[in-house]
């Protein structure tokens, strides 16, 4: 009697271990689909961001007319960052990517360029067209350099990577609660008979469903709590070896990934364990053998 009690006792432990780890493998899956979302997003709206126009300024145009310019281009809603750059600085960027091998002119053939950045909102051909075709207008503007075809590249390639992802992560997302409720459905299996016993005594439903919701929940926290450490840990490495990676995925939203990942696996052991104690609850003597 006793070797069956310790037989069981080790039975329903090694169950509630492979449901933590179980459930702390699929979370930590899910978290790095969202963290991969959450980061294509953060590096398509800096390349949106970085994409805008440059207004090459007429040669009539005095310093202080552009510095004017300048102003008026930052007040606009669609800027992100202005930046006037001489004609000199023009020159000496043109001198650096040339190299040194080519002759070059004894007279500035260049004129000042303003360079916008816009945000991500009008990061798009139309909306680029419509901005530039009223600075085109203007007598200090002698041209506007935008590459509407690069923007159209940029947003098709993104969309379609944030379309794969997010329907990779609602298949991973699927997967994950079918697997979460099949084997929280079997650690209550475990203990159906437990369950009808305590039915024939005359204990309410409530009773009989509190400890293994109770016990649910708990599994559900530290599932959560290990996944949001694993995954914060290997954040933290990445962060260390690559500054990039922090640029991409900044910690305020990685927090809110990481707490969404500790709510889910509480919320979805507890929901998983509420049904499978209800649908035990439901079940006669004789169906427990089936």
């Amino acid at each position: 009697m006793s070797n069956n009690s310790h037989r069981r006792s080790g039975t329903r432990f090694r169950l509630r271990i492979t449901l933590t780890v179980s459930v702390t493998l699929m979370l930590v899956v899910l978290g790095l689909v969202a963290f991969t979302i959450v980061a294509g997003r953060n590096i398509s709206r800096d390349i949106h961001e970085q994409a805008g126009f440059v207004a090459i300024l007429s040669e009539d145009a005095s310093q202080q007319q552009a510095d004017s310019l300048t102003r008026a281009i930052s007040a606009a809603p669609y800027a992100s960052k202005v930046e006037y750059v001489s004609a000199d600085r023009v020159m000496e960027r043109w001198r650096n990517m040339i190299g040194d091998n080519v002759s070059m002119p004894d007279i500035n053939p260049f004129l000042p360029e303003i360079e916008v950045a816009v945000h991500e909102p009008w990061a798009n051909a139309d909306s680029l067209e419509n901005i530039t075709s009223s600075l085109s207008s203007s007598p200090l503007v002698s041209d506007v350099s935008l590459h509407t075809e690069m923007i159209d590249n940029v947003n098709t390639m993104m969309n379609a990577a944030t379309t794969t992802l997010l329907v990779v992560g609602a298949v991973l997302l699927l997967i994950s609660l079918a697997l979460i409720n099949n084997t929280v459905r079997l650690s209550v299996y475990s203990q159906r008979f437990v369950i009808n016993t305590m039915k024939l005594v005359g204990a309410t439903a409530s009773f009989i469903r509190k400890p293994f919701v109770t016990d649910a929940l708990i599994h559900g926290t530290i599932a959560g709590g290990l996944a949001a450490l694993l995954l914060g840990g290997a954040l933290w490495y990445l962060e260390s070896v690559s500054p990039a990676v922090g640029a991409a995925l900044p910690l305020c939203q990685a927090a809110w990934v990481l707490g969404g990942l500790w709510v889910s696996g509480i919320a979805l052991c507890t929901i998983a364990s509420l049904l499978a104690t209800n649908k035990y609850l439901r079940l006669g003597y004789d169906d427990m053998f089936k």
